[in-house]
């Protein structure tokens, strides 16, 4: 597999090489010289943010996951709460009821159905 060399780079080069030799001299124009520095500087930005982006894809599919496993164990105490709200344990507007009501209401916005 051959890399392709990206075209900010090729251009700069390009720039380098072929408008002094057009121009009839070995010395490119000081426009030339600045616009091939401004490509391999913009050609460095986007690396680096080609190299975030990836950075961030990693910490989002950690997130992800990591709030799956939030879900799974809010929905296991939820269970837990709907106990003692169903046997009649907890009194209506008691604080199991109510952090029930909440868990019920967060598993809902986590998944999209509330």
């Amino acid at each position: 597999m051959t890399t392709r060399q990206p075209e900010a780079l090729r251009l700069a080069e390009w720039f380098d090489e072929e408008d002094g030799f057009r121009q009839g001299t070995k010395a490119p124009h000081k426009w030339v010289l600045q616009a091939a520095a401004e490509l391999r500087r913009l050609h460095a930005v986007n690396e680096g943010l080609r190299d975030q982006n990836t950075k961030l894809d990693k910490a989002c599919a950690n997130m992800e996951a990591v709030s799956a496993q939030l879900l799974e164990a809010l929905d296991s105490c939820a269970g837990v709460l709907a106990v003692f709200v169903d046997d009649g344990s907890a009194a209506p507007d008691s604080v199991v009821d109510k952090n029930l009501t909440a868990a019920r209401a967060a598993i809902a916005a986590a998944k999209g159905e509330a």
